[in-house]
């Protein structure tokens, strides 16, 4: 009777659970309560109640991982400030340029550049010289501009120096064109220019020299052509300012007649034109 009552209650709760179930079996459902009710089957044989069918799980939809998302992180990169390179400061360097040595030196003019006696200038400067230097005293006392333009070629161009060093040219004159011509001032001037110029092309470094006063010459003259001569620089290198030198011509200690010069004015003579060979030396 239990057995009965089992099975009426699985087809009942099959009747709620599958249709599909209670149609399939149906049949062995009451062939089941028949036999039971009529003592069928043996009491002893064991009975073997129906497999039971689990009812059916939902269908749970798969879910998908939750991933946390991690936003992206920039990687930090140290900020190094730019480095100016150190670039060395090099001081410019002057080339150095040789001078070329010196190879002569020419003492042309009147008797103010020639040598009379041995305590003259040009004496006291060719004795200081270098022994590799030569040394040539062409002056000819009395002689004025016109007349020294025309020697050139023997006093002065026949000694000139050689291509690879230079030569200097003392042109000492003008002071007999004051006292024995009627020269102008400009036309002096020309006659020295010429002078000057000729011996540049020749190689020359040319000193010039301006008129010291004079009871024989004419003295408007004399201080015109000075100023040319100071106003002409660019025609020579450099310059012995005689009118500098000895301003009173009444000074017997300097000047013998007031023209020409005594030992102690030699001496000043010949240490301006010291000054001028070193300073052309460097040049």
């Amino acid at each position: 009777m239990f057995f009965c009552n089992f099975n009426c209650v699985w087809v009942e709760k099959m009747n709620y659970g599958n249709l599909k179930v209670i149609r399939k079996f149906g049949e062995l459902a009451a062939i089941s309560v028949v036999l039971v009710a009529c003592g069928g089957g043996g009491g002893n044989e064991s009975q073997t109640p129906p497999t039971q069918v689990s009812p059916p799980v939902p269908e749970v939809p798969p879910t998908t991982p939750v991933i946390p998302v991690v936003p992206p992180t920039t990687p930090v990169i140290p900020v190094v400030p730019p480095t100016t390179p150190v670039i060395p400061v090099v001081p410019p360097t002057t080339p150095v340029i040789p001078v070329a040595p010196l190879d002569v030196v020419i003492f042309e003019g009147d008797s103010l550049a020639s040598v009379t006696s041995i305590n003259y200038w040009p004496t006291s400067i060719a004795g200081a010289l270098d022994a590799s230097v030569r040394r040539y005293v062409n002056a000819v006392p009395g002689t004025t501009t016109a007349q020294i333009n025309a020697r050139y070629m023997a006093g002065v161009y026949a000694y000139r120096p050689i291509v690879t060093s230079y030569g200097v040219l003392f042109f000492c004159a003008g002071t007999n064109d004051l006292l024995a011509t009627s020269l102008s001032a400009e036309e002096i001037l020309a006659n020295l220019k010429k002078e000057w110029t000729q011996a540049h092309i020749d190689g020359f470094k040319v000193i010039a020299f301006t008129m010291h006063s004079s009871s024989h010459n004419n003295e408007k003259v004399r201080l015109e052509l000075n100023a040319l001569i100071r106003a002409n620089s660019l025609a020579y290198d450099e310059i012995i300012e005689l009118d500098k030198l000895f301003p009173d011509i009444d000074d017997k200690s300097l000047l013998i007649d007031g023209v020409h010069f005594t030992s102690a004015g030699n001496a000043l003579v010949a240490n301006e034109a010291a000054k001028v060979l070193a300073r052309l030396k460097s040049k």
